[in-house]
């Protein structure tokens, strides 16, 4: 998958197909008997852990597990945060194992709304 950007917006719900991937960016990384956590930060945050994560989201069941799909589920009160750039990450534990098998570093941008769909 390599350093990802992701950009919502605000108040929105979003479901984002994942395809992960070793460095190599092309051979899947099994993701059976995985936990995907998806955590975002203010860029400020300077906190070892993810305390003070604004988002913070498991996923514990995928698509496909073996050609390494799965699904981010952003709920409208996950996207209820200040317009902005974040920093986020996602953690690849083990079931078996509390450390990362793998992760991936990147940017969440949460963006204005354009229209709030009443007339």
């Amino acid at each position: 998958m390599g350093n990802f950007v992701l950009s919502i917006p605000r108040k929105n719900y979003r479901k984002l197909r994942l395809n992960c991937t070793y460095n190599d960016g092309v051979t899947p990384l099994d993701l059976t008997n995985l936990t995907v956590i998806f955590t975002a930060k203010d860029l400020s945050d300077s906190i070892q852990g993810d305390s003070a994560a604004v988002i913070s989201i498991t996923i514990l069941t995928h698509l496909t597990p073996l050609q390494g799909i799965t699904e981010l589920e952003f709920n409208i009160s996950d996207t209820d945060i200040p317009e902005g750039e974040y920093k986020c990450d996602l953690l690849f534990y083990s079931d078996i194992d509390l450390d990362p098998v793998n992760s991936q570093q990147g940017k969440l941008f949460i963006t204005k709304k354009v229209g709030y769909g009443t007339n």
